[in-house]
């Protein structure tokens, strides 16, 4: 066979792909328990179980198979019986859920454990009739500011290399993903720079209580309204001949068509590699020099450097070239984004982090955890110590950062660690609610469990260790 003739095959086979799905699911989104139950009681009991007859798009669905709960499913968090509260509004329907977590629901008492008792993780995925089905929580735990969560992207990063190019993909999350609430403009960036690379068709998502669907970077996304309030109702989501509609169904009858598109075979996006990768350093005088690679032939190929900043990438034999004078760019952390821009005006784009030593401290090393960061590290002579939210704490040297040793827990690793007086054990706690004391090389000494997720960091004093719980207890336990 020719590979002229290989391509048209591998481009009817993923044609035909997207053409057989046929799949039905709904979207519910911000029911904030036990804020307005009864009128949220009433929106879920009017959820279709059977094929549902939608003239604005001259069809009949089949019947939903799911539901997508989008985030704030309690107001202040699961506490109080209000998880509870939220979970028996379910009984009584017939299809299953799956939710993501909002600001609403991990500001206070954190519903990370609960999802973990759901779907494993708050980072999850499931496939049915050949679509893959992304949950993320762009909830920060006990912070209302949303992020993207490292734990979250180290994740992503393996789910996505186990799922072929052409399989259609939608991603299901609380916060819009051009929402201004974002630390920055990176944080989101890496995100979009991971889903560009497959076949995603849609992002649902919820925060705004409204009703609508557009594109941000070349994404479709749609908002899932609430089940409570004058707009309450459920968005209906159908893949059907190789066409995604989705549309909002009032409480009243009333019906909104949001969306409705053919589901391309393959990304629209041009794969883009950046030499050197992310997260490089560079000392004061190294040229600052990138390499950009695609399989395509962009009409316009631009740079933009920490958001304001800007020019022309230079044509170089096998991509393009990114050359920026070091002289311009001030020591310290930085981000780099490349846009090229293909023929249908469709944008690419890639985003780098780097940092330029130089200024009144260089950086010696730096090493990518597995999660995020929210409790300070502890350092005990060349051993640094410091948890992070895919539950690990990791032992570093405090030299050169190489790993000397790592502790695993079942939830996020939140709380800063702790020394014992003669530095010879180190006291950490766990969103598992275990308080743990280990030794310098991470073997255990013992254990204390709290059955109440631990944030805060323990305090020592006078051979004793306190530490806090979510349900606000204070144990008192001896150090040693």
């Amino acid at each position: 066979m020719s590979h002229r003739a290989l391509l048209i095959t591998i481009a009817l086979l993923a044609t035909s792909l997207a053409a057989a799905q046929e799949l039905t699911f709904l979207q519910v989104s911000d029911l904030h328990v036990p804020h307005a139950i009864a009128e949220t009681r009433e929106t879920l009991a009017a959820l279709p179980t059977g094929p549902v007859e939608i003239p604005a798009w001259g069809i009949t669905t089949s019947a939903p198979v799911f539901v997508l709960s989008t985030g704030d499913l309690n107001e202040f968090g699961g506490g109080r019986g209000w998880w509870e509260q939220y979970t028996e509004l379910w009984s009584s329907i017939p299809l299953p859920v799956y939710q993501t977590a909002g600001n609403h629901d991990n500001t206070w008492r954190c519903l990370r454990p609960r999802l973990r008792e759901l779907h494993g993780s708050p980072f999850y995925a499931f496939e049915h009739s050949g679509i893959k089905l992304i949950g993320w929580d762009t909830a920060s735990p006990q912070d209302p500011r949303p992020s993207i969560a490292q734990e979250g992207i180290s994740w992503l990063a393996e789910e996505l290399q186990r799922t072929p190019p052409e399989q259609p993909v939608v991603l299901f999350c609380h916060h819009p993903l051009d929402g201004r609430e974002f630390a920055g403009a990176y944080d989101r960036e890496r995100l979009l720079d991971l889903l560009r690379t497959r076949n995603v068709i849609l992002a649902l998502v919820g925060h705004g209580h409204g009703i609508r669907a557009w594109q941000y970077e070349g994404l479709d996304m749609a908002m899932g309204g609430s089940t409570y309030g004058d707009r309450r109702g459920h968005a209906i989501v159908s893949i059907r001949d190789g066409i995604l509609r989705v549309g909002y169904r009032y409480l009243n009858g009333e019906f909104a068509d949001l969306l409705t598109k053919p589901i391309p075979p393959r990304s629209p996006f041009m794969q883009i590699a950046v030499t050197p990768p992310d997260g490089t350093g560079f000392s004061p005088g190294e040229p600052l020099r990138w390499r950009v690679q695609t399989h395509a032939a962009p009409t316009a190929a631009r740079w933009t450097l920490d958001g304001d900043r800007s020019g022309d990438l230079t044509a170089s034999e096998g991509g393009w070239l990114v050359e920026l004078d070091p002289v311009t760019v001030e020591p310290g952390d930085h981000t780099l984004r490349v846009d090229l821009t293909a023929a249908d005006g469709l944008v690419s784009s890639r985003t780098v982090s780097f940092f330029r030593n130089g200024g009144p401290f260089d950086v010696a090393w730096r090493r990518q955890l597995r999660g995020s960061c929210q409790g300070a590290p502890l350092v005990l002579g060349n051993r640094l110590f410091v948890g992070d939210n895919s539950g690990a704490l990791s032992i570093l040297s405090a030299s050169d950062g190489s790993l000397l040793g790592s502790v695993q827990t079942d939830g996020e690793a939140r709380s800063a660690p702790v020394a014992t007086a003669d530095g010879a054990t180190v006291i950490f706690g766990s969103v598992d609610g275990i308080l743990r004391a280990i030794d310098l090389t991470g073997a255990e000494r013992w254990r204390y469990d709290a059955r109440s997720a631990i944030y805060g960091a323990p305090l020592i004093a006078d051979g004793r260790v306190y530490a806090g719980t979510a349900e606000g207890e204070l144990a008192a336990l001896d150090a040693a």
